[in-house]
């Protein structure tokens, strides 16, 4: 496990009509059956008043759609296949938590279709992650070679999460060498590149 993040996979606890029916592997598929609720416990391995901290909630991808909350808090609704993250409201985790997902299948836009199997549930991957109050969300390298290879015009974008959003990165003058660390752009003498059929 990565220290900054805590999979809740494992086995949940099935519910239809408040009624504890079985226990369900997650991530896993299971047969659709309208709406029910998938459930379970975990401790954080965090300090909950941690407050330069803040924790997101990451799902994979649900069948065919999953309301989630976490300790009686309602969270957000994921839909089906995509990825969805979720900010935690500050001081809402404890040590000991429960997390519920609400999911609803038949009824659903992306639920049954004549002629294909439909699976229900949390299908893939669910986590928590501790972030640090501002973070780099995204980021993208790009690079542009002279037609000769006697030079690159290199450009790194990132997007920030947090206080002081938006920030860009500082440009570094033209001419400056590649290849110590560095953000935005720069040009060097990179050697031309080899093939091997």
């Amino acid at each position: 496990m990565h220290k900054d993040i805590l999979p809740l996979s494992g086995v949940w606890s099935r519910h239809i009509g408040g009624k504890h029916i079985d226990n369900v592997g997650v991530p896993g598929s299971n047969r659709p059956c309208g709406q029910y609720m998938l459930e379970r416990q975990f401790d954080l391995p965090w300090d909950p008043d941690d407050k330069e901290s803040r924790f997101l909630l990451r799902t994979d991808g649900v069948l065919a759609r999953a309301e989630i909350s976490v300790n009686g808090v309602p969270i957000g609704t994921a839909g089906p296949w995509v990825p969805y993250s979720f900010e935690l409201p500050a001081g809402l985790l404890q040590r000991r938590n429960v997390i519920r997902a609400a999911i609803s299948d038949i009824q659903e836009v992306f639920g049954p279709a004549v002629g294909r199997r439909f699976d229900s549930g949390l299908v893939r991957a669910i986590s928590l992650e501790r972030r640090p109050r501002a973070f780099i969300e995204t980021f993208s390298f790009q690079a542009r070679l002279a037609d000769d290879f006697s030079r690159a015009d290199c450009t790194v974008n990132a997007r920030i999460d947090g206080p002081g959003a938006p920030w860009r990165a500082p440009r570094r003058p033209r001419g400056s060498p590649c290849g110590s660390p560095s953000t935005g752009r720069c040009s060097g003498r990179p050697s031309p590149p080899t093939f091997t059929p």
